[in-house]
């Protein structure tokens, strides 16, 4: 403990004048060098005392605080002082040194060389503990022990999924991180193409197509519906009497017209019947001139003349050979 002392002397001075009695002062050792003075007229006065500080080591009540002073003086002008001060520690028993962590000095002080308290709180008393579902964020500088902001969702132990087009599942625990990507497999298209009938899958929120089959006259390519080239295949139906080749393509089948059938002959995209109306006959007679005809496929014949020594008269026979009528 800090003690101030001082030792105060006492000198009696007796100052004689011719005209005036002895006089009799107490003066103290000032702290200040302050000494006597003398005045004009030969008269004595003392220095200009005001407060306990004026004298060395004496305190003013005020000034002690709660020490304990062993000394204690009244002084002329001034009142009481006190010196040889000092805390009582079984009294004030508390320091910053021996009150620490999470403890601090509190209650009635006392100061000398240092701070002394009546008591040494716990700061951990003063602050609640929060009970976390996801662990605590942040505990009270005043008191590590003790949470003060937990963490409100699990986010920090969670990686999240990084998806191509949206996330199915989030974390329970922590929303704003996928858990599970949307698998759209054989849905690849963002948009049903045209002259596509499509199928859909829905999945966090975005929908995927894929194709089911295009429409007619239209044939799948990849991802895509192309319009069927028909080309040289015009025909919506092979014609009557005539043999064709046929294309399908986007569930249309067109023909083309290849062959006529026996005597039908092709005109454009159609098969006519041949006219061997002045053809009439299928072979040329014997011993007979005959022109002839050939369409279809097939070649007929018309009676010009018999030929030399042979009539052409009905049931008429030139040697032994029948000479037919030539037919108008």
């Amino acid at each position: 403990m800090a003690r101030i002392s001082v030792v105060l002397g006492a000198v009696i001075v007796i100052l004689c004048t011719s005209l005036a009695s002895a006089k009799m002062y107490f003066l103290p050792d000032y702290q200040n060098g302050a000494y006597l003075k003398r005045v004009s007229d030969g008269s004595v006065s003392t220095p200009n005392l005001r407060s306990c500080a004026d004298y060395s080591g004496f305190l003013s009540a005020g000034d002690k605080g709660n020490m304990d002073c062993s000394i204690v003086k009244t002084f002329p002008q001034v009142g009481t002082c006190y010196s040889d001060c000092f805390c009582n520690t079984s009294k004030y028993p508390y320091t910053k040194d021996n009150c620490k962590g999470t403890y601090i000095p509190q209650g009635e002080s006392c100061v000398d060389d240092k701070e002394y308290y009546t008591s040494c709180h716990n700061q951990c008393d003063d602050v609640t503990n929060k009970t976390c579902t996801y662990g605590c964020q942040a505990t009270y500088s005043v008191c590590p022990s003790k949470c003060q902001t937990c963490y409100t969702d699990n986010c920090r132990n969670r990686t999240a999924q990084t998806c191509a087009v949206s996330c199915s599942v989030y974390y329970s625990d922590c929303s704003s991180k996928c858990q599970t990507c949307c698998d759209f497999g054989s849905y690849p298209l963002s948009a049903c193409p045209s002259k596509a009938n499509c199928g859909n899958y829905v999945c966090g929120g975005a929908t995927r197509y894929k194709i089911n089959s295009c429409a007619q006259g239209y044939y799948q390519s990849g991802n895509s519906c192309i319009a069927c080239s028909y080309g040289e295949y015009g025909l919506a139906n092979c014609p009557t009497n005539a043999t064709c080749a046929n294309y399908a393509c986007g569930g249309i089948t067109k023909y083309k017209l290849t062959s006529c059938n026996s005597s039908y002959y092709q005109s454009g995209n159609s098969c006519v019947a041949c006219n061997f109306s002045s053809y009439p006959l299928s072979s040329c007679p014997a011993n007979a001139t005959c022109g002839n005809t050939t369409c279809g496929g097939v070649t007929k014949y018309k009676f010009t003349q018999c030929v030399l020594g042979y009539y052409d008269k009905s049931s008429f026979i030139c040697g032994s050979q029948l000479c037919y009528w030539k037919l108008q």
